[in-house]
């Protein structure tokens, strides 16, 4: 079953144009809390930002295509992390 990330990036996929990201504060504090958390949960990204799980999941999405983060699955749950070397 896909996850809300899978989803985004999916439909991005599709729509084939390009993905504008602005960097603000808000996508740095994202890269710091995983950074400093290791790997987290959707619902634990969210938490920790203080935005919505729709709004999480755009960035997340976004930062998957740009090769930022990884996303994997262990025990049934999806995790997120900076990618090696970031």
């Amino acid at each position: 079953m896909a996850n809300p990330i899978h989803l985004n990036i999916w439909k991005h996929d599709r729509e084939e144009k390009r993905v504008i990201i602005t960097y603000t504060q808000r996508e740095q504090q994202i890269l710091t809390i995983l950074k400093q958390q290791g790997a987290l949960t959707l619902g634990q990204c969210s938490k920790l930002t203080r935005m919505n799980r729709k709004q999480i999941s755009r960035l997340l999405a976004d930062f998957i295509r740009f090769g930022l983060i990884e996303q994997y699955f262990e025990e049934h749950t999806f995790y997120f992390r900076l990618k090696d070397g970031e």
